[in-house]
């Protein structure tokens, strides 16, 4: 019922270390939002530098740029 993320990384030809996020949509969640319109909102997003860019799509996932961050408790986030 979940998505799936997978990080995948290799090497570039500048030696840096080239790292994507694939996410695969988790079976039966398209009842509960549209998928096409969650797309298109992260195309636009992506297109204006408001989150990680959108490298491919494919019929169940796609594949986004990897933003190394951290993720913080609710408690952290009570200041």
């Amino acid at each position: 019922m979940t998505n799936e993320f997978y990080r995948i990384s290799g090497p570039t030809k500048k030696e840096n270390v080239s790292r994507v996020l694939v996410r695969l949509y988790g079976e039966g969640l398209d009842r509960f939002f549209n998928r096409d319109e969650e797309i298109r909102t992260f195309e636009c997003l992506s297109n204006n530098g408001q989150g990680p860019k959108l490298l491919g799509q494919f019929a169940n996932g796609r594949i986004e740029e990897f933003i190394h961050a951290r993720v913080y408790a609710t408690i952290k986030l009570m200041i």
